[in-house]
């Protein structure tokens, strides 16, 4: 099954797949022959997100508050991080894991990587593919992107603030971790808010909550994060260094277990 599949469905599969929706180019494109699945579905992705409109708009969604905060706080001298120490590595790791949990929302890509599909997506469930694969093969584009984004705005904070190099790296494992976890909420959301009969990008956005329920979530997270961060980094000067992160590494570590679980029992294996 699976040979016949790479051989006789894996190239109709291609130029269906390119068939993504009346918003896409009517420029004609090339047939890439001795392409596996992977592959084909990577360039299919890619066509899903050509759109100037989209890109545009998730881009802005994601990046606005951080580059607010960097015009604010960067560019006058007011933050100089230079003179942080080893004991707040752990700080600019939840940092990072913050920034991620602040820049993706339902307006991210990885919120609508699935809608994108359009009709598209009820062809895919008529092939001999596996859903599971399909969906893993999706969140990863999506979540390889995602994590760029992320990783670019967390450098471009680490140089406007003068963070040590240790303490950029530590906030940019934080930020990998944090696009993972939030990806898996943001995407799964997608898959039950399903919407293949869309026109306009902005019903994908307004889904669930609303327009008003992304900004409360969005102005939450930020305050929740800062508050957190003044509160571990006041920790770790007034009380003792090993013990502070003792207890934030075995509280991060048990939460991020308990939610990857949460979502690998009530998520992915539910197409087992």
């Amino acid at each position: 099954m699976v040979i016949l599949f790479r051989q006789l469905l894996l190239p109709k599969l291609y130029e269906q797949l390119l068939v993504v929706s009346a918003e896409s180019t009517s420029t004609k494109r090339k047939h890439k022959t001795n392409q596996n699945l992977r592959q084909v579905l990577f360039n299919y992705h890619v066509q899903l997100i050509r759109n100037p409109s989209l890109l545009m708009q998730v881009v802005l969604n994601s990046v606005i508050l951080p580059l607010v905060f960097i015009a604010s706080f960067g560019f006058n001298g007011g933050i100089d991080l230079s003179a942080m120490g080893i004991q707040f590595l752990g700080v600019a790791f939840l940092g990072g894991f913050a920034l991620a949990m602040i820049m993706i929302n339902q307006t991210s890509l990885i919120a609508n990587v699935i809608s994108l599909d359009k009709e598209n997506f009820l062809f895919i469930q008529t092939l001999p593919l596996s859903l599971k694969v399909y969906l893993k093969e999706k969140f990863r584009f999506a979540y390889l992107l995602q994590l760029t984004l992320i990783s670019v705005v967390i450098v471009i904070v680490g140089v406007v603030f003068h963070m040590p190099l240790l303490h950029l790296i530590s906030a940019l494992c934080g930020g990998l971790i944090g696009c993972y976890l939030m990806g898996l909420r943001y995407f799964r959301r997608d898959y039950r808010l399903l919407l293949v009969n869309w026109t306009e990008i902005n019903q994908l956005f307004s889904r669930g909550t609303g327009n008003l329920g992304l900004v409360f979530t969005m102005i939450g997270t930020v305050f929740l994060s800062t508050i957190l961060l003044v509160m571990y980094s006041f920790a770790l000067m007034f009380l003792s260094v090993l013990g502070v992160n003792l207890v934030v590494g075995i509280v991060f570590i048990s939460g991020s277990f308990l939610w990857y679980h949460h979502y690998q029992k009530h998520f992915w294996q539910t197409f087992e």
